[in-house]
């Protein structure tokens, strides 16, 4: 099963989701230990309980709108308190190894993470019998209900309720999390939005609260991003090779740079650099300056995502997004889809000043504060 590369090479929402969060992860990752940086349980403090000041606009809510009340703000509910006798639910953790015997219950996108343990598979049981299987994940203390299905091609409302408020449950009991979060995608042509808002209902009525916001992946073509002299000046004025040039000796040393960084950079260590596109990414390196920049992007389906923007200056920054907007104008077509996680909010003006026509989708977020 593979909710991620559509038949058409487009990315699901879901798959998009996950790009997104594995480069949140490299980020709180970045900033554990450093105490000039954003803490983790800041970030999702500020995300789940500050008011978002972003208007969420026109969206797929708007034909909707009038069926529910108060779709863009916040829904808090009292919440039932299950008891785990009256849920009757036995958990099974599901080993690497035995992935397979669930078929199409475990989507293909999560099998690695799964196997390397970023993910977890839980297997439940209902007086015995298998009842469904969740994919959970942890972030900074909290945890994240990223994927769940029943053995029952046609499960019951009742059923979803009490699984969910079992995994509710079951992570209170370990007394090591801040609470739960979820988020379901917003995608009228994928027919989700009847199942998100009931989705909702079900969520509000175990005791969490719902918001619906503006994701953080900005999505547009090639021929949406416009021309900046400012960047094209910089790109003149500092040289920017494409990463196919860089020799193995200069990325050992552009490690070291990243490795000694204060600041937060969301990049895996050691990089990975054969995952991006060796003509696509580009790269500023001095070493007798340790002048820095670098633009790593990477391809997913039929489109091109922006992984990394690193400057050790703005003027870096500047050079880097000039070449390769240039480069890309050149080698890309016009339809060119790109996509854009923003995890630091530094980049968000950058994107949209460039891309000031770039669209993101409506979010449910649910959270449960223990």
């Amino acid at each position: 099963m593979n909710t991620g590369i559509l038949e058409d090479g487009s990315l699901s929402s879901r798959l998009k989701g996950d790009i997104y969060w594995k480069k949140q992860k490299l980020m709180l990752r970045a900033e554990r230990g450093n105490s000039k940086a954003e803490k983790g349980t800041k970030f999702f403090k500020s995300r789940f309980e500050k008011e978002d000041e972003r208007a969420v606009g026109a969206s797929a809510l708007d034909a909707i709108k009038s069926d529910m009340q108060d779709t863009q703000g916040e829904n808090v509910p009292g919440g039932k308190v299950y008891t785990e006798e009256e849920l009757n639910i036995r958990d099974s953790r599901i080993s690497s190894g035995a992935i397979a015997d669930y078929g199409e219950l475990i989507p293909d996108n999560y099998v690695s993470q799964i196997k390397n343990g970023s993910l977890k598979a839980t297997a439940y049981y209902r007086e015995e019998a298998f009842f469904g299987v969740s994919i959970t994940g942890v972030h900074d203390g909290w945890m994240e209900i990223v994927w769940f299905a029943f053995s029952d091609p046609h499960p019951t409302r009742e059923d979803a309720t009490h699984l969910l408020a079992h995994i509710v449950n079951k992570a209170r009991e370990e007394n090591a999390y801040h609470g739960v979060f979820s988020e379901l995608h917003m995608v009228p042509e994928e027919g989700t939005l009847d199942l998100v808002f009931s989705m909702r209902e079900i969520l509000s009525s175990i005791g969490f609260k719902t918001m619906v916001r503006k994701n953080n992946l900005y999505e547009c073509r090639m021929k949406d991003v416009i021309d900046d002299r400012t960047l094209f000046a910089a790109a003149k004025k500092v040289s920017c090779v494409p990463l196919l040039f860089l020799t193995d000796r200069e990325k050992d040393e552009i490690e070291n740079i990243i490795y000694e960084d204060t600041g937060s950079v969301p990049v895996a260590l050691p990089i990975p650099w054969s995952s991006y596109r060796q003509d696509l990414s580009y790269v500023h390196y001095d070493a007798d300056k340790k002048s820095l920049g670098i633009l790593f992007v990477s391809q997913v389906g039929d489109t091109m995502v922006m992984d990394l923007l690193y400057g050790k200056n703005p003027m870096v920054s500047a050079a880097i997004l000039g070449t390769a907007i240039q480069m890309a104008r050149e080698d890309l077509s016009p339809d060119q889809k790109l996509l854009v996680p923003i995890v630091l909010e530094a980049t968000r003006p950058i994107v949209e000043k460039l891309a000031p026509t770039a669209t993101r989708e409506d979010l449910l977020e649910a959270y449960i504060h223990f």
